[in-house]
């Protein structure tokens, strides 16, 4: 809001003239609403606790100091409205507080990634709420349904396609915009230097290679000898924009094996008439048109099958069940195989230890645990254990010497 003074709530006039536009519709109402009422909520924080010489500050420690109290005071429900907000919403608030500082001349106070009292606040109550909003995995029966639906329907249509996507997937932990698209008739693009680039795979980001490493321009020429696929990512949320991950074939589980589901991705595209440079997860549905996979579909999909696989699933935990699931299989089938985290981290192409909020408890990790630990029932006999004598007369020291808290 431009007409609020640096030292005060917004004028009377400058609250007719947003009562003008509000109902001129020459703004977006409900944003503007949002962002105008949560700067007259910090404004009122400001003016109620006396802040007002003090909260233009340009010393950083001052203003982290107001801030931080200021969003442990969202958290405990002293919003906008009177109800509990989680840190998104939060953080909404602090781009409002960041976007006033600058239009008063000073630089904005709030960064994510800084070590201050509020970014600090924000992080760790965000960690807290990722237990019960995160995405589960999807089970191996219901990937198990999916190969049987997928077998039993026409090879351009829905099913077949999302087994291809949720099969290759369980290898790359394809995020859903790396083969998705938002709306099934429209094609959504990153604008670069060189152009538009399709956001989603095409067919030249699916690479084949032979047993030498060459590459093969023509796949579905020569299956045979391919023996690995690449999935190229041209723009990606880590920077590393280019970035080819191989994956090679598995012959003993051709159902699940990458280069033969990346191979029916290419045929069923090349069908359906798309050019190398088109999105390559499409397919036909039931009015016959050719249409590209959104991650709505998927997430539907996905619990329908899911349902049908666990009749008495909770809403819940059904909900849970999303396109990023695919994501959170890729990285659980790692972590329960052992692997490093330096290896989970290259092959999903994280940068940072952010995935950890993926991995589960999962029954497979909880029988690990009971092998790690498990001891023979006969080490565990009292002919066996080797215990010191006591001395009776307790020199050994009485029980209120012992420190009785655990130490973590």
């Amino acid at each position: 809001m431009p007409h609020i003074s640096a030292l005060q709530k917004p004028s009377y006039d400058a609250l007719g003239h947003h009562v003008e536009q509000r109902l001129s519709g020459s703004v977006d109402h409900k944003a503007a609403q949002t962002r105008d009422s949560r700067l007259v909520h910090f404004l009122a924080y400001i003016d109620e606790y006396e802040l007002t010489d003090k909260y233009l500050n340009h010393s950083s420690s001052i203003v982290d100091d107001i801030l931080s109290r200021y969003v442990l005071l969202l958290f405990m429900g002293y919003g906008c409205t009177p109800r509990h907000i989680k840190s998104g919403t939060v953080l909404g608030y602090l781009m409002v507080i960041n976007a006033h500082y600058a239009e008063m001349g000073i630089h904005p106070p709030f960064a994510a990634k800084s070590k201050t009292k509020t970014a600090r606040l924000l992080a760790d109550t965000k960690k807290f709420e990722l237990e019960p909003d995160r995405r589960e995995p999807i089970s191996d029966k219901t990937f198990d349904k999916m190969r049987e639906f997928a077998c039993l329907g026409p090879f351009t249509g829905l099913r077949a396609l999302i087994w291809d996507v949720a099969a290759l997937a369980r290898y790359g932990g394809f995020r859903q915009q790396e083969y998705a698209m938002d709306h099934k008739n429209k094609v959504k693009y990153f604008v670069t230097p060189a152009g538009l680039i399709a956001r989603a795979f095409t067919m030249e980001n699916i690479l084949f290679r032979d047993r030498d490493r060459m590459k093969i321009r023509d796949p579905l020429l020569r299956p045979d000898i391919i023996e690995a696929v690449g999935t190229r990512y041209v723009i990606q949320k880590n920077r590393r924009n280019g970035q080819v991950i191989w994956y090679s074939r598995d012959v003993a589980n051709p159902s699940f094996c990458p280069v033969v589901r990346a191979l029916s991705l290419v045929r069923r595209a090349k069908i359906l008439g798309q050019s190398p440079s088109d999105p390559i997860c499409v397919y036909r549905d039931t009015t016959d048109d050719t249409v590209y996979l959104t991650g709505a579909a998927v997430t539907e999909y996905l619990r329908y099958v899911t349902k049908l696989v666990y009749p008495d699933i909770e809403a819940d935990a059904l909900a849970s069940i999303s396109s990023h699931s695919l994501r959170v299989t890729a990285c659980v089938l790692l972590a329960e195989a052992g692997m490093p985290v330096y290896y989970i981290k290259l092959r999903l192409r994280w940068i940072s230890d952010c995935f950890e909020v993926y991995i589960r408890n999962t029954l497979k990790m909880a029988n690990m645990h009971t092998a790690a630990i498990a001891r023979p029932p006969a080490a565990l006999s009292l002919a066996n254990l080797n215990l010191d004598s006591v001395n009776e007369e307790g020199d050994e020291g009485s029980l209120d010497d012992y420190e009785l808290e655990d130490d973590d």
